[in-house]
This record gives structure tokens, C-alpha cells and sequence, in this order.
């Protein structure tokens, strides 16, 4: 269903001879990646351009035209690389005071074009298809070309308007980055390498980014768990006692969350102990 447009108005001096869009720009939010389809939410997408007749100006919203059917893109190589193409449009009357109504009858045409180009986190298309969208976020780069054209008519009345019509194409094609959960996982295993490497203050510093971007999700990645048992471990060498006590703590309850009540995973045994072996140190 195309969006709504509503007309801005402007009075145009008679000397007004050039039509230029001097800005043009999309806006499409993050999309849906669900059941092998990129679903674009072009019910909340915007588009518009900034038109200049002389020195005045007006503001165009401008329609997205598509059907339901076409806010769908398959989440594949190949349907990624065609991504989407939809029309665009919109129009403005402008009334012009000049004295002489016959004075400008020629039309006016201007082009512009716009990108949104790609964000400097986008993930390369396989990377991406890889991970999928548990740890994928789907964005959308935007390439607007647009012309536009101005024409002047008079009315019975005498009076001149001065007719604005831009129309053009939006191309969306579905780029990549990754999600808070696959951060933490990356900010976990490279923290997990500083501590085999004896280096505890970039091995706490980057847990902590896991844990911070962690706290972040609902429902909570597993992964919270093995952070903070790892955050736990570095207090507990660097003798931060109380600091590694309440780190193995909370990685117990997250781990329970995710374990089987029955019988208590090798991963809850491993915290139990390391929260026992602490308590040992304290004299709890």
C-alpha cells in the first residue's frame, strides 16, 4: 500500500528558471530475517527530496508504491545480489505571483541520486548466510534515482501554478552485520585466549565487553555463563576473592537456566567447583 503524501506549498517568484533536487534520501529500518526471507518493513520505510525553484524551496515526501507481496527478498546469494526495485513519486503546486502569467511556460527537469552505501561492520555475504539470522542482524543499503520536472499551467482564473512532479526508483539490497550474541561470543573467545596467555588485565577487560553486550539480550545468550565463570577465574588468580565469588555464582544461575534440572551439566560441575575452591580460599 503506498504511503500517504501530503503536499508542501511554496510561492515562487516569475524569475524562478531552474528546477534543482538538491537533496534526495531513504530511510528503511532494520529488516525481519525469518523462515529463508528478509522481510522489508516497507509499511515504516520514508522516503523524500528537496526541491529548489530559484531561491525557494520545498520539502516532497515521497510514495513508496508496492504490493505486500513485495517487501519480501529470499534470503540467498542470488536473491540477496538482485535485492528489490520499487517506484517512487510524488508532486507539489506552486503558486507564482508574476504580474505577466505567460512569462515562464517552459519546463524544468533536474536528476539527482543518492546511496546509502554500506556500513563499515557489514559482514561479507557468505560470512553472513553462514552465521544466519540467529547472529545476524539484515540492514538495507538504499540507491535513490530520481528526475524531476516543473511546468507552469494558468488557471481560468488567472492565476499561474507552477506544477513539481519527481519520480524515480529505490533499490534495497539486504547487507549484514552482527548481532550483541555473536559479539558475545568473539569479545568471550578472545578474552578465553588472553587468559591462556597469562594476560589477565585484557583478558578481564575484554569479558567484561562480552558481559556488558550480554546483559544487553533477552532472553540472555548462553554464553553469559561461560563469561562470567571466565570472569570469575581471572579474579579468583589475581586473588580478587569476593569479586570471583559472586562471578561463579551467577554463572551457576545462568547455567542452570540452560541446563538439565535432573542432572547437572559438565559445564555446572566445572563452576561448582571453581565456586567452592574460592569459597575454600575466603574461609567461607
Amino acid at each position: 500500500t503506498p504511503r500517504d503524501v501530503v503536499h508542501k506549498h511554496v510561492i515562487l517568484p516569475a524569475s524562478s528558471q531552474r528546477l534543482v533536487i538538491q537533496t534526495c534520501k531513504a530511510n528503511i529500518p532494520a529488516g525481519d530475517w525469518v523462515n529463508g526471507e528478509i522481510r522489508v518493513p516497507l509499511k515504516r520505510a520514508t522516503c523524500h527530496a528537496l526541491l529548489s525553484f530559484g531561491d525557494q524551496a520545498v520539502h516532497m515526501p515521497l510514495r513508496i508504491q508496492y504490493s505486500e507481496e513485495e517487501g519480501i527478498i529470499p534470503a540467498t546469494i542470488e536473491g540477496i545480489q538482485a535485492g528489490l526495485t520499487l517506484f517512487v513519486d510524488g508532486s507539489a503546486d506552486c503558486l507564482d505571483r508574476s504580474t505577466d502569467p505567460r512569462s515562464s511556460t517552459r519546463p524544468l527537469e533536474a536528476t539527482a541520486s543518492w546511496s546509502s552505501g554500506e556500513g563499515e561492520e557489514a559482514l561479507q555475504l557468505l560470512k553472513a548466510l553462514e552465521l544466519g539470522p540467529q547472529l545476524c542482524q539484515a540492514q538495507f543499503r538504499c540507491d535513490l534515482s530520481l528526475s524531476g520536472h516543473l511546468s507552469s499551467d494558468v488557471e481560468p482564473e488567472g492565476v499561474q501554478v507552477l506544477r513539481a512532479f519527481v519520480a524515480g526508483s529505490l533499490c534495497l539490497r539486504p547487507w549484514f552485520h552482527a548481532s550483541n550474541k555473536t559479539a558475545v561470543v568473539e569479545f568471550y573467545h578472545a578474552a578465553k585466549a588472553w587468559f591462556l596467555q597469562g594476560q589477565d588485565d585484557k583478558a578481564r577487560e575484554t569479558c567484561e565487553k562480552a558481559l556488558k553486550l550480554g546483559d544487553e539480550l533477552r532472553p540472555l545468550p548462553v554464553e553469559m555463563g561461560d563469561a562470567l565463570h571466565l570472569l570469575g577465574a581471572i579474579h579468583l588468580r589475581q586473588k580478587s576473592l569476593p569479586l570471583a565469588i559472586k562471578c561463579f555464582e551467577r554463572a551457576l544461575v545462568i547455567k542452570k537456566v540452560f541446563g538439565n534440572e535432573e542432572e547437572p551439566s559438565d559445564s555446572q560441575i566445572s563452576t561448582l567447583l571453581a565456586l567452592g575452591g574460592a569459597q575454600l580460599q575466603s574461609g567461607k
